[in-house]
Protein backbone atom coordinates (compact mmCIF):
# COMPACT_ATOMS: atom_id res chain seq x y z
CA UNK A 1 0.00 0.00 0.00
CA UNK A 2 2.90 2.60 0.64
CA UNK A 3 4.66 1.79 -2.23
CA UNK A 4 1.22 2.75 -4.35
CA UNK A 5 0.78 5.70 -2.10
CA UNK A 6 4.83 6.83 -3.52
CA UNK A 7 3.57 5.89 -6.94
CA UNK A 8 0.60 8.43 -6.92
CA UNK A 9 2.41 11.02 -4.87
CA UNK A 10 5.45 11.19 -7.80
CA UNK A 11 2.88 10.97 -10.41
CA UNK A 12 0.96 13.77 -9.08
CA UNK A 13 4.65 16.22 -8.55
CA UNK A 14 5.00 14.77 -11.78
CA UNK A 15 1.44 16.33 -13.33
CA UNK A 16 2.27 19.52 -11.84
CA UNK A 17 4.90 20.07 -13.81
CA UNK A 18 3.64 18.92 -17.00
CA UNK A 19 0.24 21.37 -16.41
CA UNK A 20 3.04 24.42 -16.19
CA UNK A 21 4.65 23.39 -19.41
CA UNK A 22 1.32 22.72 -21.13
CA UNK A 23 0.08 26.17 -19.58
CA UNK A 24 2.71 27.85 -20.29
CA UNK A 25 3.26 28.67 -16.45
CA UNK A 26 6.49 29.98 -16.04
CA UNK A 27 8.17 28.89 -12.41
CA UNK A 28 11.09 31.68 -12.09
CA UNK A 29 13.18 33.98 -14.37
CA UNK A 30 15.89 31.70 -13.29
CA UNK A 31 14.20 29.04 -15.43
CA UNK A 32 13.59 30.65 -18.01
CA UNK A 33 15.31 30.88 -21.43
CA UNK A 34 15.46 33.51 -24.25
CA UNK A 35 13.45 30.82 -26.26
CA UNK A 36 10.89 30.72 -24.45
CA UNK A 37 10.25 34.91 -24.14
CA UNK A 38 10.38 34.50 -27.94
CA UNK A 39 8.00 32.44 -28.04
CA UNK A 40 5.73 34.28 -25.45
CA UNK A 41 6.33 37.36 -27.88
CA UNK A 42 4.50 35.60 -31.16
CA UNK A 43 1.60 37.45 -31.28
CA UNK A 44 2.04 40.57 -29.05
CA UNK A 45 0.94 43.77 -30.80
CA UNK A 46 3.41 46.67 -30.75
CA UNK A 47 2.26 50.38 -31.18
CA UNK A 48 4.05 52.89 -33.27
CA UNK A 49 4.68 56.46 -32.33
CA UNK A 50 1.76 57.73 -34.82
CA UNK A 51 -0.90 54.91 -32.72
CA UNK A 52 -0.66 51.82 -35.29
CA UNK A 53 -0.55 48.42 -34.34
CA UNK A 54 1.91 45.94 -35.12
CA UNK A 55 1.94 42.72 -34.83
CA UNK A 56 4.84 39.90 -34.00
CA UNK A 57 4.74 37.03 -36.39
CA UNK A 58 8.14 35.20 -35.54
CA UNK A 59 10.86 35.92 -33.40
CA UNK A 60 14.54 33.79 -33.73
CA UNK A 61 17.96 34.04 -32.61
CA UNK A 62 17.54 35.13 -29.44
CA UNK A 63 20.02 35.79 -26.94
CA UNK A 64 20.62 36.81 -23.65
CA UNK A 65 21.39 40.44 -22.73
CA UNK A 66 21.45 40.75 -18.77
CA UNK A 67 19.80 38.52 -16.50
CA UNK A 68 18.90 39.27 -12.95
CA UNK A 69 16.84 37.15 -9.91
CA UNK A 70 13.88 39.57 -11.09
CA UNK A 71 14.59 40.56 -14.44
CA UNK A 72 15.49 38.51 -18.05
CA UNK A 73 16.43 40.84 -21.21
CA UNK A 74 16.61 39.17 -24.49
CA UNK A 75 17.40 40.61 -28.48
CA UNK A 76 15.78 38.53 -31.45
CA UNK A 77 15.24 38.79 -34.94
CA UNK A 78 11.74 39.49 -35.64
CA UNK A 79 9.40 39.64 -38.23
CA UNK A 80 6.36 42.03 -38.15
CA UNK A 81 2.97 42.02 -39.77
CA UNK A 82 3.97 44.94 -41.79
CA UNK A 83 6.43 43.22 -44.09
CA UNK A 84 9.51 44.52 -41.74
CA UNK A 85 11.89 41.83 -41.36
CA UNK A 86 15.49 43.81 -40.97
CA UNK A 87 14.55 44.61 -37.08
CA UNK A 88 15.51 43.65 -33.71
CA UNK A 89 13.18 42.99 -30.69
CA UNK A 90 14.05 43.95 -26.99
CA UNK A 91 12.06 41.52 -24.90
CA UNK A 92 11.79 42.09 -21.18
CA UNK A 93 10.68 39.60 -18.59
CA UNK A 94 10.11 41.00 -15.27
CA UNK A 95 8.59 39.40 -11.90
CA UNK A 96 6.63 42.51 -9.77
CA UNK A 97 4.12 41.67 -6.98
CA UNK A 98 3.98 37.86 -7.88
CA UNK A 99 3.17 37.96 -11.00
CA UNK A 100 5.08 37.88 -14.44
CA UNK A 101 5.60 40.61 -16.98
CA UNK A 102 6.51 41.14 -20.44
CA UNK A 103 7.90 44.20 -22.33
CA UNK A 104 8.65 43.89 -25.73
CA UNK A 105 10.12 47.14 -28.15
CA UNK A 106 10.85 46.91 -31.57
CA UNK A 107 14.95 48.36 -31.86
CA UNK A 108 17.03 48.93 -35.28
Amino acid sequence: MKTLNLIIFALILSGCDMLDSIFGGLISIEDTTCSDVQEDAKGAALKNLFGGTITVLNVSNSREISRTKDKLVCIGDVRLDNGDSNSKLRMELTFDDNQFWYRYEEVQ
